[in-house]
């Protein structure tokens, strides 16, 4: 049950690691991935339909997002405003991962960032990220 509380937490499969997770959770949680299963999250504690704008992140596990943000999407798709994605990999999913996210949000997202895990683990993603904050963002404050 500890892996549950993890993967609801939105943890990288390197973070599960470190935590110690057996590899049989890593093989649970990328078949239930795969299989596009929903999970136990809590409950949404803001409305996100109080917000101009989300910006969603995932990690990527078999080619597809965690279970626990499909779930949150399932449980908030109908309140959401703009959307923007993110998105950490080992190296594939990501075409993939953001057209579901896409379809879930039943809207076009404004930009979106995917990272390999060896960038961020070089520190090679600052760019990236600074240049998604600023087209996602930055646009849209007034002034």
């Amino acid at each position: 049950r500890s892996f549950m509380k993890c993967a609801s937490a939105g943890l990288t499969g390197t973070a599960l690691g470190a935590l110690g997770a057996a590899p049989a959770c890593f093989a649970v949680a990328g078949k239930d991935a795969m299989l596009k299963k929903l999970t136990e999250i809590e409950p949404p504690e803001k409305d996100p339909g109080d917000y101009d704008l989300l910006v969603i992140g995932t990690p990527v596990w078999a080619g597809t997002m965690a279970p626990a943000i499909r779930t949150w999407l399932t449980q908030v798709q109908d309140r959401l405003p703009d959307v923007a994605f993110f998105l950490t990999t080992g190296g594939t999913g990501v075409e993939n991962t953001f057209r579901e996210m896409t379809d879930m949000c039943r809207r076009e997202p404004r930009g979106t960032l995917g990272l390999k895990a060896k960038q961020v683990k070089k520190d090679e993603h600052r760019d990236a990220v600074a240049s998604f904050v600023r087209e996602v963002i930055l646009p849209q404050e007034p002034g």
